[in-house]
């Protein structure tokens, strides 16, 4: 079962059109914490190591929503074949900029 831990979207206040839905949602753990207490459950990955693969992505995010509000791309650049993404912080897919 799916479900959106704030609402069907930005401007939905699930706690008046599914009040009971919306309790058990909050009392449920959100899936990165039974995900990541899995992972040292198992011997997988240590307390260090996640806090800093959580702190990399956060700072990642950061430096995305800050690239975001001081650029201001051409349309051209919104097109995949054109994107410049050597001016990105951080490389978007995963694969080497090289």
């Amino acid at each position: 079962v799916g479900y959106r831990r704030l609402g069907h979207n930005e401007m939905d206040d699930d706690s008046l059109t599914q009040p009971l839905t919306r309790a058990k949602v909050q009392q449920h753990p959100p899936v990165s914490t039974i995900y990541a207490d899995r992972l040292l459950q198992d011997g997988l990955i240590n307390q260090e190591d996640l806090e800093s693969q959580i702190d990399q992505v956060s700072d990642e995010f950061e430096a995305e929503y800050q690239y975001s509000t001081s650029a201001s791309p051409s349309m051209s650049e919104w097109q995949p074949q054109n994107a410049d993404f050597h001016k990105r912080p951080v490389n978007v897919t995963g694969l080497p900029i090289k």
